[in-house]
């Protein structure tokens, strides 16, 4: 853990690049929304967003409140 803060005070590198840990968490979650959707998901990546489920894009990106202390 010690070379993360040394890569975020821009002495080093870390073990693992954050390009790859974001790409390693994306497939991740989306392997749960499948899961939770009981459906495969066809996934735009460059838009970041499901191509043939509407209800998975509504949890990715849900729509936000428009007051922020309302329940949702």
């Amino acid at each position: 853990m010690f070379e993360w803060v040394l890569a975020c005070a821009g002495d080093a590198k870390t073990y693992s690049p954050f390009e790859i840990g974001a790409r390693i968490t994306e497939v991740g979650m989306l392997g749960v929304l499948a899961l939770r959707m009981q459906k495969p998901i066809l996934w735009d990546t460059e838009n970041r967003r499901a191509t043939d489920l509407p209800k998975a894009d509504a949890i990715i990106d849900p729509q936000p409140s428009t007051d922020a202390y309302s329940p949702r």
